[in-house]
């Protein structure tokens, strides 16, 4: 789950801010005025991320994977998607 601080905080505790959001799972969510809120993440999290929507965004990827998974009886793919989600969500 991502922790919401604002900016002037953040500035004060930026090394333990950095602390949280290079574990696994840790996110910090920083905000400021009018502006959209700042998301951290360790570079880890964030290529975890950026791969799970390069394979979900590939319409021809996701009917492979769905297919390989009916022939092998593998995990439903619906149940990948609310795995994730769950994960997200941490």
């Amino acid at each position: 789950m991502s922790q919401y601080v604002p900016a002037t905080q953040a500035r004060k505790n930026f090394f333990q801010l950095l602390k949280k959001a290079s574990r696994p799972g840790g996110v910090v969510t920083i905000t400021h005025s009018n502006l959209p809120p700042v998301v951290m993440m360790s570079q880890e999290e964030f290529e975890g991320w950026m791969e799970t929507f390069d394979i979900m965004s590939d319409p021809q990827l996701v009917a492979e994977l769905k297919a390989a998974e009916e022939e092998e009886g593998a995990i439903p793919w619906e149940d990948v998607e609310k795995e994730l989600d769950l994960l997200n969500k941490k």
